[in-house]
Order: structure tokens, then C-alpha cells, then sequence
């Protein structure tokens, strides 16, 4: 009867361990990088796609508590793309679309469960421009039906707020699995790698205590980012 009690005491504790998910801004997590487009509107949905392109810039990281991961404009989609009416206008060299790059873990959630994201110690190279949105966000979809996204708890970053942290809990999000994600978005035009407005950056830390406990790893080493949009540094 002892082992049956203990047996069953040990799974209760567990359970309640695997109740809830914290998410930080931890390295040692797998990161994955979608971008969704719109036109200049900022309301017409245009398409989204995954962003791999780790090898278009560099992934290094600094050991310590320190502002590790930095969000700034999206400038690949525009150097790439500058003789694509698609994307720059061929007359003025304006942007034509407006991107959102989200940043972000990934875990198929437990109706019920409990949601947190926490950050630390934000810093920003100057104000965020007023037509760009950097945030740090939790969210539910539908997955494996419509994807469409059926919880969005966020906070606006603009460098000058300091640590923070968003909690929710999941609920039914429909027909399919809910799919939670919890990161930083950034949104807005495309700009130039040489344009000025390329270097507004805001820059997140981790807590000591999960500095602590990760090795600091080679360049190239972040999963699923695109480091033109976001960059451990």
C-alpha cells in the first residue's frame, strides 16, 4: 500500500509540475522565426512564411546577464529584393509591404495550463519609431484546422520599461490543438541595411539565474531566426 500511496503521490507532483509553462528568454531553447506581410494599409493580410535565413547574419552571444537578444527593422527582405516591385517601390524606393517578424518558442498547450513569459533589463538605442511595434507576446492557434489565433495577450517594448512578464491561461481554441507561442515580435516596413532607422534596436535580457546555466554558444547557432530582423549578441 506504501508503494501504490508514494506511486501515486509522485505522479499528483508531477502532474502539478506540468501544469503550468514558463517561458524565458533562454538560449538554450529552440527559437523558431515566421514573418507575416501586409500591405501599406497596415490591415490587408498578405501571406506569412517561415524565416530559416540564419546564414544572412551572425549569432553570437555574451555570456552573463546581459542584453542578449536584440530586435531591429527587417533590412534582407529589402537588400535582397531592391529590384522587386513587390517589395520597394522602383520609382520612390519605398518599402511596399509592412512585415512583422515573430520570434518565438513553441509548445502544443493543455487547456488549463497556465502560460508565462518572462523578460529582463530592456535597453534601446533610441526611442522606437512611432510606425514600428516591438513586442513581447503570448498567443493560442488552432492548430492543425484554421490557425487562426484565438488567445493574444502582448506588451509594447520601447526600451525604457525593464523587466516584464505576460501570463495567461489556455483555453479551448476550436476544432484543432492548441498551439501555444510565447516571444517578441518586431513590425514594420523594410528599411536598407545603410538607412539609418536599421540601427533602432531594442535589446532583452535573460535573468541571471538562467545566464548562470548556459553555455555561451559558437555564431550561427540560434534555431529557426533570422538575424537581419533579431540577433543574439
Amino acid at each position: 500500500m506504501k508503494n501504490v500511496f508514494l506511486t501515486m503521490v509522485m505522479v499528483c507532483l508531477i502532474a502539478g509540475v506540468q501544469a503550468d509553462m514558463a517561458f524565458t528568454v533562454d538560449p538554450s531553447a529552440t527559437w523558431f522565426g515566421y514573418i507575416n506581410v501586409w500591405g501599406l494599409d497596415n490591415a490587408t493580410y498578405v501571406t506569412g512564411f517561415a524565416e530559416t535565413a540564419i546564414s544572412t547574419a551572425s549569432a553570437n552571444w555574451a555570456p552573463g546577464p546581459a542584453l542578449p537578444l536584440t530586435l531591429s527593422p527587417n533590412t534582407r527582405l529589402y537588400d535582397e529584393n531592391t529590384a522587386d516591385a513587390y517589395w520597394v517601390n522602383q520609382t520612390t524606393g519605398a518599402a511596399e509591404k509592412i512585415v512583422e517578424f515573430n520570434y518565438y518558442q513553441e509548445i502544443v498547450g493543455t487547456i488549463g495550463e497556465t502560460v508565462t513569459l518572462d523578460w529582463f533589463d530592456q535597453a534601446a538605442s533610441i526611442t522606437v519609431p512611432a510606425d514600428y511595434e516591438v513586442r513581447a507576446f503570448i498567443k493560442v492557434l488552432d492548430g492543425g484546422a484554421s490557425w487562426a489565433t484565438t488567445q493574444y495577450e502582448y506588451v509594447d517594448l520601447d526600451g525604457t520599461t525593464g523587466a516584464g512578464s505576460l501570463s495567461f491561461v489556455v483555453a479551448d481554441a476550436g476544432v484543432g490543438t492548441e498551439v501555444v507561442q510565447a516571444g517578441f515580435s518586431y513590425r514594420g516596413v523594410p528599411v536598407a541595411s545603410t538607412n539609418p532607422v536599421a540601427s533602432d534596436f531594442v535589446t532583452i535580457g535573460m535573468s541571471a539565474a538562467t545566464a548562470a546555466t548556459n553555455p555561451v554558444p559558437g555564431n550561427g547557432e540560434v534555431v529557426g531566426s533570422s538575424l537581419t530582423e533579431l540577433s543574439w549578441t
